[in-house]
């Protein structure tokens, strides 16, 4: 295994912060031409930030790569390494953790963001909103093996975040449990307590 599969292998293994809506950020790489394209940060990690381009930007694995992201009235400016792409829109950018550290911090402030654990067994935990910005946290953690989904630490769900949970329930078999009180309320106004784990006391 070289170099950059353990980079993306270790970024698949720690959580991960997505964010509700897009930062968007300048992407400068190259050696001899500079290259400036548009794209946004969608999720960042410990070691990693999440990358895509609505336009495909042709940036080899290894390549070294400075992204210059611009919340409200700051620019977080963060040097790296191509480690993953995937069909010339979606990279994975590895960076130093304290980068990646500071660059959540800033974002944090501004933007809302869920952040869901890298897969334990078949279990994943989610914290924040659980509204349809959780869609692409959550299908990680199925992609990582998950089948529960711990729900501890969860701020609060509206009506697209019921939606969501039954359209995965439906194709995935995926379930929660831990659920706060004012979450559980919800499940069971919506009378879908079918999502429930199956030792969950209000399952149906």
């Amino acid at each position: 295994m070289n170099h950059n599969d353990t980079a993306a292998g270790n970024r698949r293994k720690t959580q991960r912060q997505y964010l509700a809506r897009h930062v968007p950020v300048e992407v400068v790489f190259g050696q001899r031409r500079i290259a400036v394209e548009h794209g946004w940060i969608c999720d960042i990690s410990p070691g990693g930030i999440g990358l895509r381009s609505p336009q495909p930007i042709r940036i080899p694995p290894g390549t070294a790569i400075t992204l210059a992201a611009s919340v409200g009235d700051k620019v977080v400016t963060i040097a790296g390494k191509v480690a993953s792409s995937r069909h010339a829109h979606e990279f994975g950018i590895e960076v130093e953790s304290r980068d990646a550290q500071e660059c959540l911090k800033t974002v944090a402030g501004e933007v809302e963001s869920v952040a869901v654990a890298a897969p334990e067994g078949s279990r994943s935990q989610l914290s924040g909103k659980f509204s349809m910005s959780a869609r692409h946290p959550i299908q990680w953690a199925i992609r990582g093996g998950a089948k529960r989904i711990d729900l501890a630490r969860a701020t609060e769900i509206d009506s697209a975040g019921l939606g969501l949970l039954l359209m995965l329930n439906e194709r995935h078999r995926l379930t929660i449990e831990n659920c706060p009180e004012r979450i559980c309320r919800m499940v069971r106004l919506a009378r879908i307590g079918q999502v429930c784990a199956a030792d969950c006391p209000h399952r149906s």
